[in-house]
């Protein structure tokens, strides 16, 4: 678990992010032209979002209320890292701050900054409900960096899709492991897994909190699909 927390300013309500060809489609928002600049808000208020095109982002995707996301086969990918207060580097893809998320795949959700801390999918005090796509991160090995993360009373529940990590993490944990699924210390049992695959990481048995935390929701269990690979089933 986390001994400390990675805030930024980044996350404030001017972030802004870039879109690189037709992006996306909904029922507030029709199109977006080529590498045109708009506020994060902005794609959040829409309450639904289509993809039509990889979304490739300058910063996090803050998300502030009730969003679904249809990742319609493509990507949302944030390859850009920032220096935080503490001296630290990040790179987050998708943060939800409050409301509702639900993310739809096929398709896939990266954050790819090669940073200390590189958070895919982070739920700071939002609820988060994936149902499918592929996430993932890259982070400089020998660091802190998550998948899937919860703090500040967020929650995530997990119904499908597959999960990894770039690098091992040895910073936070008792044994070195690949930081898939991780709680703040302070919001403990709140990320839950009714389904899914976990690539080098078993959701059922691991180090991510201490004592060793089982993920997965009552009545389901993992087992190993693949050599390193654990999928999520009902018992």
């Amino acid at each position: 678990m986390k001994k400390t927390m990675r805030k930024s300013a980044l996350l404030s309500s001017v972030a802004m992010l870039i879109v690189s060809a037709i992006v996306l489609t909904s029922a507030t928002y029709a199109w977006f032209s080529s590498s045109k600049v708009v506020a994060v808000e902005e794609l959040a208020a829409a309450g639904e979002l289509t993809l039509q095109a990889d979304l490739v982002l300058n910063s996090s995707f803050t998300v502030k209320e009730d969003l679904t996301i249809n990742l319609n086969g493509y990507e949302i990918v944030n390859k850009t890292s920032f220096v935080d207060t503490d001296n630290t580097t990040n790179c987050y893809a998708i943060v939800a701050e409050s409301g509702v998320l639900n993310i739809y795949g096929p398709g896939k959700v990266a954050a790819m900054g090669g940073s200390q801390y590189d958070i895919t999918v982070w739920a700071q005090g939002g609820t988060v409900n994936i149902y499918g796509g592929e996430y993932t991160n890259l982070g400089i090995e020998n660091n802190g960096s998550d998948c899937i993360y919860s703090s500040m009373g967020g929650k995530v529940n997990i119904y499908g899709g597959t999960f990894s990590c770039g690098n091992i993490n040895t910073k936070d944990y008792a044994q070195p492991q690949y930081s898939v699924l991780n709680e703040k210390g302070n919001n403990q049992n709140t990320i839950f897994v009714y389904g899914g695959t976990f690539v080098n990481f078993n959701p059922a048995d691991n180090y991510s909190e201490n004592p060793r935390r089982n993920f997965c929701a009552e009545g389901y269990y993992s087992y190993e699909s693949a050599e390193n690979v654990w999928t999520v089933a009902k018992l």
